[in-house]
């Protein structure tokens, strides 16, 4: 390993990155992420990197499953780092991952809602702060997998044709 860093992947979609470590063999980043989720995934993928010059290499992987994350109970431990073979990419190469599964249900700050108070911080976890007079629309679709919503008509005879928010 020369620089190194590991990103956070759900569903194709990079939700978090660590710093890179310069010229190390053994990084330890002990960083602790946040990551809001609603995605359809099959696992959590930690892709091990090398940032050179050029661009970066991918050194390694390890895919946690969502089936072991689902239950809300904190997953973790040392897995082993993965080649794109599925075999150790080199002995003893580990990475320590704590992770756990939060429902949006579960969290009482998800309930109350956005407050009109310009104390309140708007959304939490979000990039824009809370402006009076905006005018911003939520999406809930935003995921929704192709056949999920029910097709809507126009006057015009012709149905409404949904785009991806990403």
């Amino acid at each position: 390993m020369g620089n190194p860093y590991v990103t956070i992947s759900v569903g194709g979609s990079v939700t978090g990155r660590t710093f890179m470590i310069s010229n190390s063999e053994n990084p330890i980043w002990m960083q602790h992420f946040n990551v809001l989720v609603a995605h359809h995934a099959a696992e959590v993928r930690f892709d091990v990197k090398d940032n050179d010059v050029v661009g970066s290499q991918l050194i390694g992987f390890v895919a946690i499953p969502v089936e072991q994350i689902n239950s809300s109970a904190r997953v973790e431990g040392f897995y082993p780092i993965l080649n794109t073979s599925g075999k150790p990419c080199k002995p003893g190469a580990l990475l320590r991952i704590s992770i756990q599964y939060i429902a949006m249900e579960s969290l009482r700050s998800y309930h109350l809602g956005v407050d009109v108070d310009p104390d309140s911080p708007g959304v939490l976890n979000t990039y824009f702060p809370l402006r009076k007079g905006g005018k911003v629309t939520l999406y809930q679709d935003a995921h929704v997998p192709d056949g999920c919503l029910p097709t809507l008509k126009l006057d015009n005879g012709m149905s409404y044709v949904r785009e991806k928010c990403w």
